[in-house]
């Protein structure tokens, strides 16, 4: 008897964006482009880690329409896609590429040393909105991943997406606790990923110091190091979802710096 093997939910649903709310917004943002047209092109960003040929490139990912026009994604509608996108089971990526790359650009971004060799990460798993046990048991992490590397030492790496948003008392304490619980043994990383350093990112990170140690990544250096690290495997260029989800990304980091 042939297996049914359930099917996987789509982009649209997983991040429940109602096609009628999308063409709605289309006029205005099809006027905010027309606008942006006449505007310089000018990118101070590119500045922040030199000059990238690769940017410039027609068939690069901010060269495409992003993921659903005039619609602005929340930020836990961007950490679903996004793991949408890095995990080998609904990505078709089943090298792993994708996500080995995103964080080779987080651990690079704060000159961590890479735990990263030649070899693909074993046992990948991750999740977004990762149910946190711990705490009032009402507190979702936004991305945690685990693997193993190819000497048999796992690893773990919780991450803290900021769009606008503060960070809560405590939060951080409690995410690394269930990290923790996931990885007992090994090597594990935290990050605060956000548009820019705030006094409220700050401030929390320095209450961990001495028994965990969280790290604030601005998503411009990570976003840049990523798109490096793609353009090295050339791989994903004919992934129409995946450029456009990017393009999304990097449009919507804008927004908030």
């Amino acid at each position: 008897m042939k297996r049914l093997c359930p099917s996987k939910p789509s982009l649209s649903k997983i991040l429940d964006i109602q096609p009628s709310l999308a063409e709605g917004r289309r006029a205005g943002y099809d006027l905010m482009v027309d606008i942006g047209r006449s505007l310089p092109k000018v990118n101070a960003h590119q500045a922040y880690l030199g000059w990238m040929p690769i940017l410039d490139a027609p068939n690069h990912a901010w060269a495409y329409q992003p993921l659903y026009r005039g619609v602005r994604l929340r930020e836990t509608q961007m950490t679903l896609a996004m793991v949408h996108f890095l995990d080998p089971g609904t990505s078709g990526d089943t090298s792993g590429l994708r996500c080995k790359t995103f964080l080779e650009a987080l651990y690079s971004s704060v000159s961590m040393d890479s735990p990263f060799d030649r070899t693909p990460l074993r046992g990948l798993w991750m999740r977004a909105e990762e149910r946190v046990l711990n705490g009032d048991g009402k507190r979702r992490c936004d991305i945690m991943i685990t693997w193993c590397d190819g000497a048999g030492v796992d690893h773990g790496v919780v991450i803290e997406v900021k769009l606008g948003h503060d960070l809560t008392n405590g939060q951080l304490g409690v995410y690394y606790d269930h990290l923790l619980k996931k990885v007992p043994i090994g090597r594990k990383g935290a990050f605060v990923l956000a548009p820019k350093l705030k006094k409220n990112i700050s401030d929390e990170i320095s209450k961990y110091r001495t028994d965990a140690e969280w790290y604030f990544v601005d998503w411009f250096t990570v976003l840049f190091r990523w798109e490096k690290c793609l353009a090295e495997l050339q791989d994903f260029q004919g992934d129409t979802d995946f450029n456009r989800f990017r393009k999304s990304l990097f449009d919507l980091i804008q927004f908030y710096v």
